[in-house]
Order: C-alpha cells, then structure tokens, then sequence
C-alpha cells in the first residue's frame, strides 16, 4: 500500500499532539549499497518540514540490523557501517532533535 507523504505528515501531527512521539528508523545496507544522499536529505527534508511546522517530536530513534533479519529479503540486507550511522545521527541532531542511536 502507497501511503503520500501529507498523509504520513497529517497522521505524525496527530500522534504529536496525542502522546510523545519518535520516530522510529531502520537504516540498512540493500545488496550491499546504503541510501542514495538524495534519500538520506528527503528524510531529513521531511524531520525539518515537521519541525518548522510546530510537530512535537521527541527525537528519533535510529537504528541499524542487530541480528538477523527474518525477512524473504534477508540475505540481501547488510548493516550500516558504525560511522555512517554516527554521521547521521549528528545530521539530524543538527536539525535540533534528540538521536538515540542503536547499532
């Protein structure tokens, strides 16, 4: 199922203003490449998009594959190196919300 971005930035709006939010994201090498810089700056496009727009997020919730993954897709999928994930995490901390980084 496609889900538009407004309707994912309408639903995170509301959870926001019901319960302390964080959004939670799995990042993962597939087939041994990581996410393209284009996706990487439409996610943090998207975090500043819901900051300047008033959303309360209480930080983000970064993570990478810490065991094995279940999935069909399994054997295509490979962690993120350590300081890739430490690059990031410092991105979004940069926007002005609290990382709590798993690896």
């Amino acid at each position: 199922i496609a889900i538009k971005r407004s309707q994912v930035a309408r639903r995170l709006a509301l959870a926001s203003q019901l319960c302390p939010t964080w959004i939670q994201s799995c990042m993962f090498a597939l087939d041994g490449v990581l996410p393209s810089e284009a996706v990487i700056q439409a996610y943090l496009d998207f975090l500043a998009e819901q900051i300047s727009q008033g959303v309360q997020l209480q930080g983000v919730l970064l993570y990478g594959l810490a065991r094995p993954s279940l999935q069909i897709e399994a054997p295509r999928l490979s962690a993120a190196p350590a300081e890739w994930m430490q690059a990031l995490q410092a991105r979004i901390v940069a926007l002005g919300l609290v990382v709590k980084l798993s690896l």
